[in-house]
Protein backbone atom coordinates (compact mmCIF):
# COMPACT_ATOMS: atom_id res chain seq x y z
CA UNK A 1 0.00 0.00 0.00
CA UNK A 2 2.80 2.45 0.84
CA UNK A 3 4.52 1.97 -2.50
CA UNK A 4 1.24 2.41 -4.37
CA UNK A 5 0.41 5.54 -2.40
CA UNK A 6 3.86 6.99 -3.00
CA UNK A 7 3.58 6.23 -6.74
CA UNK A 8 0.30 8.13 -6.95
CA UNK A 9 1.69 11.08 -4.95
CA UNK A 10 4.73 11.16 -7.24
CA UNK A 11 2.45 11.28 -10.27
CA UNK A 12 0.47 14.16 -8.76
CA UNK A 13 3.65 16.08 -7.89
CA UNK A 14 4.85 15.55 -11.45
CA UNK A 15 1.64 17.08 -12.84
CA UNK A 16 1.35 20.02 -10.42
CA UNK A 17 3.57 22.38 -12.47
CA UNK A 18 1.43 21.89 -15.58
CA UNK A 19 -1.80 22.32 -13.65
CA UNK A 20 -0.64 25.46 -11.86
CA UNK A 21 1.20 27.06 -14.77
CA UNK A 22 0.43 30.72 -15.38
CA UNK A 23 1.54 30.40 -19.01
CA UNK A 24 -1.27 31.52 -21.31
CA UNK A 25 0.49 31.04 -24.59
CA UNK A 26 1.88 33.77 -26.82
CA UNK A 27 -0.10 32.98 -29.94
CA UNK A 28 -2.89 30.78 -31.19
CA UNK A 29 -0.65 27.75 -31.63
CA UNK A 30 0.75 28.19 -28.11
CA UNK A 31 -2.75 28.41 -26.64
CA UNK A 32 -3.87 25.35 -28.61
CA UNK A 33 -0.86 23.39 -27.34
CA UNK A 34 -1.67 24.38 -23.75
CA UNK A 35 -5.29 23.31 -24.20
CA UNK A 36 -4.12 19.94 -25.55
CA UNK A 37 -1.81 19.50 -22.55
CA UNK A 38 -4.62 20.28 -20.13
CA UNK A 39 -6.99 17.92 -21.89
CA UNK A 40 -4.35 15.19 -21.77
CA UNK A 41 -3.85 15.82 -18.06
CA UNK A 42 -7.59 15.68 -17.41
CA UNK A 43 -7.83 12.41 -19.36
CA UNK A 44 -4.87 10.95 -17.50
CA UNK A 45 -6.42 11.94 -14.17
CA UNK A 46 -9.72 10.36 -15.18
CA UNK A 47 -7.87 7.17 -16.10
CA UNK A 48 -5.98 7.10 -12.79
CA UNK A 49 -8.99 7.86 -10.59
CA UNK A 50 -9.97 4.19 -10.14
CA UNK A 51 -6.40 3.30 -9.14
CA UNK A 52 -6.26 6.19 -6.70
CA UNK A 53 -9.62 5.16 -5.22
CA UNK A 54 -8.35 1.57 -4.83
CA UNK A 55 -5.23 2.72 -3.00
CA UNK A 56 -7.28 4.95 -0.72
CA UNK A 57 -9.76 2.15 0.01
CA UNK A 58 -6.98 -0.32 0.79
CA UNK A 59 -5.37 2.18 3.13
CA UNK A 60 -8.65 2.93 4.88
CA UNK A 61 -9.34 -0.79 5.31
CA UNK A 62 -5.96 -1.20 6.97
CA UNK A 63 -6.66 1.72 9.30
CA UNK A 64 -10.10 0.31 10.11
CA UNK A 65 -8.49 -3.02 11.04
CA UNK A 66 -6.10 -1.10 13.31
CA UNK A 67 -3.02 -2.09 11.33
CA UNK A 68 0.19 -1.52 13.29
CA UNK A 69 1.18 1.19 10.78
CA UNK A 70 -2.20 2.95 10.86
CA UNK A 71 -0.65 6.34 11.70
CA UNK A 72 1.72 6.11 8.73
CA UNK A 73 -1.13 4.99 6.51
CA UNK A 74 -3.19 8.03 7.54
CA UNK A 75 -0.27 10.24 6.52
CA UNK A 76 -0.37 8.74 3.05
CA UNK A 77 -4.05 9.70 2.84
CA UNK A 78 -2.81 13.03 1.55
CA UNK A 79 -3.34 11.48 -1.90
CA UNK A 80 -7.01 12.29 -1.55
CA UNK A 81 -6.24 15.93 -0.72
CA UNK A 82 -3.70 16.19 -3.55
CA UNK A 83 -6.14 14.77 -6.10
CA UNK A 84 -8.89 17.09 -4.86
CA UNK A 85 -6.50 20.04 -5.27
CA UNK A 86 -5.55 18.96 -8.77
CA UNK A 87 -9.17 18.55 -9.84
CA UNK A 88 -10.21 21.86 -8.29
CA UNK A 89 -7.24 23.66 -9.80
CA UNK A 90 -7.93 22.28 -13.26
CA UNK A 91 -11.56 23.27 -12.95
CA UNK A 92 -11.05 26.82 -11.72
CA UNK A 93 -7.55 27.84 -12.71
CA UNK A 94 -6.59 25.45 -15.45
CA UNK A 95 -5.44 26.47 -18.86
CA UNK A 96 -8.88 26.80 -20.40
CA UNK A 97 -10.09 28.93 -17.47
CA UNK A 98 -7.10 31.25 -17.98
CA UNK A 99 -7.87 31.97 -21.61
CA UNK A 100 -9.13 35.42 -22.37
CA UNK A 101 -12.07 34.95 -24.71
CA UNK A 102 -12.99 38.63 -24.87
CA UNK A 103 -11.04 38.82 -28.12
Amino acid sequence: MFRDAEDELDWIREKEPLASSTNRGRDLIGVQNLIKKQQALETELDNKQDRIDDVMSAGQAMVDREHFAADDIKTKASIDDAVAWLIAFLGTCGISAKMDTSG
